[in-house]
């Protein structure tokens, strides 16, 4: 029997479109609850009409894998309801979303802004390659907001930040970020990825493009690489045609993974955070422990800004070792339940000193004149029983 359950009703709450997506507008096939996997590299039609129709619809025709395909439409539909915005794409990687959604944006002969406190990845693109395409970047002091617009030239294309930012965890001001683009005619791209859209939505907040890696939280398990990018449709239409041209697609299957992870992020974050406020609390009080980077033990301004702007305070905890790099190494090398790992986001409490790992390519004068510590850690905290991390880390420190 055909159910008259009415489809247009408002949005729903965030965990609710995380599991079901579109799928209230758009049945899948044979009634299935799950979203089909559809391994096809290519589309046949009926006849010439029907593929010219498809293949003129940019945003979400199907016609060969490498511009849409079923599954993979369906989790980035799924991901922009969660954003709440209009689009969505899927990549190889969150590095390919970066460059990609970047490049969809400028040319030879603009210019971009960039605050200094970003991944380390991003670093070497607009360090090494970006340059490289005559585009000029120019580096600003996070949150120095009366730099940046002096920063700004006729030619700036594009501001480019993330918040909390990777590894000191500062907070961006959003919302003032929005009126300085406005202002000066810029496309905000933003990197989301150690808030996720269910602790931070940065297009409420007036930014323009949202990218990821989708490693990290929203997929959340460690065991897939992927990025993504957000925005309104005409934003987007920029970034497919580029992702289109440059060919950093998923696969069916990844996008399938992809899906089932984004109906557990709110609940996975959840815990994630409960943790990390604990273990937070516990290190800021540990006499070997030198001082913490928190977004909940930050200075009030910070504080109120990421109350203001976010769910919750985050899942990512910066913090310093008394002694120095030699310390930190003793301290990694003796944990038990947290991996010493390069990543982040994942079940698991990952740690990572970003001397070795995300700003190895820095010197350590550079590091230092961004608070990054010869003795400091980065730790993604996991799903673990909060007081098995607490114990793990008071013998690790204490040894």
């Amino acid at each position: 029997m055909k159910s008259e359950r009415d489809r247009t009703a408002g949005p729903a709450g965030f965990e609710t479109m995380a599991i079901h997506g579109p799928s209230e507008e758009r049945p899948y096939p044979y009634r299935a609850v799950s979203p089909p996997i559809v391994h096809s590299s290519t589309f046949r039609f009926e006849d010439i009409d029907a593929m010219r129709t498809e293949m003129d619809d940019a945003r979400e025709g199907i016609f060969y894998s490498r511009r849409n395909n079923p599954t993979s439409l369906d989790a980035e539909q799924r991901l922009a309801m969660l954003e709440g915005c209009d689009n969505g794409a899927l990549f190889a990687c969150g590095m390919a979303a970066i460059t990609t959604t970047v490049l969809s944006r400028v040319e030879a002969g603009d210019h971009v802004a960039v605050f200094k406190d970003i991944y380390g990845g991003a670093v070497n693109f607009f360090t090494n390659v970006l340059p490289r395409y005559g585009v000029a970047v120019t580096w600003v002091d996070t949150n120095d907001y009366a730099g940046l617009e002096s920063a700004l030239q006729p030619n700036t294309k594009a501001i480019y930040f993330e918040s909390p930012t990777n590894p000191m965890l500062k907070i961006v001001d959003l919302e003032r970020m929005g009126e300085i683009g406005r202002r000066h005619g810029a496309a905000l791209i933003f990197d989301n990825t150690l808030a996720t859209p269910y602790l931070q939505r940065p297009l409420d907040w007036g930014i323009d493009g949202v990218v990821y890696s989708a490693t990290k939280y929203l997929c959340g398990h460690s065991d897939l690489i992927m990025g993504a990018a957000t925005g309104a449709a005409e934003w987007m239409d920029g970034v497919h045609n580029t992702r289109y041209v440059f060919g950093g697609v998923i696969d069916p299957h990844s996008a399938w993974l992809f899906s089932r992870s984004l109906a557990t992020l709110a609940v996975r974050m959840e815990r994630h955070c409960d943790n990390a406020e604990r273990l937070a609390e516990f290190l800021v009080s540990h006499p070997q422990v030198e001082r913490v980077q928190f977004p909940a033990l930050a200075e009030p301004e910070q504080r109120a800004l990421a109350e203001r702007q976010m769910r919750r305070y985050g899942a990512m905890i910066g913090f310093e070792v008394k002694g120095g790099g030699d310390r930190a190494d003793r301290v990694v090398s003796r944990l038990r339940h947290v991996c010493l790992g390069p990543s982040l986001g994942g079940i698991e409490s990952l740690i990572v000193e970003p001397r070795y790992a995300t700003h190895r390519r820095m010197t350590r004068e550079q590091r230092e004149a961004l608070g990054i510590g010869e003795g400091m850690l980065r730790l993604s905290v996991g799903m673990e029983s909060v007081d098995d991390l607490i114990a793990d880390f008071t013998q690790a420190l204490e040894g």
